[in-house]
């Protein structure tokens, strides 16, 4: 008969998940190994384990679309978290009856610009500002051609203009002190065949995402962007995170982001970089269904930077 005796085997380096690898392949004695299951743990910087934080109730209620400075949906109304000394957190209302549609945000000018197709506006120093309707300062007329840059669906901020996201289309305002308003004879600079899911800049240009998939614009001119197709699969919506100086090894190698973008895509977990750098992370090590929703944010614990989304797949 074959032997029963079961024999510990003591790994000191963990490499994350592999759920689509036979695990009895692993190599007795080998340092680093991936995962099969992992509930409830951190891998910290030097690839050690450690358990992973518990949470308590801080704010109940109909959240979502947390943003930078704590600014979040709280049952259809925009707030702001305020922190006090005692550990205690308030939910702020700033602009109340927003809607229930998730929420974009993008920082300019030590503001914090914020849309959801239903609204569009900015805050600073906690007090929420409209757009106002573009006029010539010294006279007070309107500027011909000129018109308030609209609400959208995603908004971002980049090379000194905002970028917005309104179903298949996007809108690019004017530069400078002018991004509150866009020129009506071609302030539309880029087109689609579906609703956009996907507008995140790096350093080099934009990624764009609709149904047909992911694609890269790039430029920083919006009258002047190449367009290069990425993949045939599309970037969920929802809040997709920007990270400069970014190390991630996966499939054995190393790679070095001087700016990169995270985001979920129906494929799963994807990373952008300069020039139009695209790798999926997830499809060669983690088995999982066709997505179609997810949610996630970036955080930073105990010295160790976190990206951390969530996915809703079809089975």
């Amino acid at each position: 008969m074959a032997d029963d005796k079961i024999l510990p085997i003591r790994f000191n380096k963990f490499l994350g998940l592999n759920t689509i690898d036979n695990p009895v392949r692993l190599v007795v004695g080998k340092e680093s190994v991936k995962l099969t299951q992992a509930t409830n743990v951190d891998v910290n910087n030097d690839m050690s384990l450690s358990s992973r934080y518990g949470f308590r109730l801080v704010l109940s209620g109909k959240g979502k679309s947390i943003g930078p400075h704590g600014l979040h949906i709280l049952n259809e109304n925009l707030c702001q978290l305020v922190h006090y000394n005692d550990g205690s957190v308030i939910s702020n209302i700033l602009l109340p009856n927003v809607g229930n549609n998730p929420m974009s945000y993008a920082d300019a000018f030590d503001s914090i610009y914020f849309t959801n197709n239903q609204v569009i506006g900015w805050v600073s120093n906690g007090i929420v500002y409209n757009i106002p309707f573009p006029t010539y300062e010294s006279s007070g007329l309107p500027i011909t051609y000129k018109l308030p840059v609209p609400f959208g669906n995603i908004l971002e901020y980049a090379f000194g203009r905002l970028w917005i996201a309104k179903d298949n289309y996007i809108i690019h305002s004017d530069s400078g002190t002018g991004i509150n308003r866009y020129d009506a004879r071609n302030g539309i600079g880029i087109t689609l065949g579906s609703n956009i899911t996907l507008l995140k800049a790096v350093d080099t240009g934009l990624f764009v995402s609709d149904s047909s998939g992911v694609h890269y614009f790039n430029g920083r001119n919006p009258l002047k962007l190449d367009r290069k197709h990425l993949s045939d699969y599309p970037a969920l919506p929802g809040q997709h995170w920007t990270q400069r100086n970014l190390t991630i090894t996966f499939k054995g190698n190393t790679h070095t982001f001087s700016t990169a973008i995270l985001f979920p895509t129906t494929q799963g977990l994807c990373v952008g970089g300069d020039n139009g750098a695209f790798h999926n992370l997830t499809e060669f090590e983690i088995l999982m269904p066709s997505a179609t929703s997810a949610a996630s944010l970036w955080r930073r614990l105990n010295g160790i930077d976190q990206y951390i989304c969530t996915m809703i797949t079809s089975n």
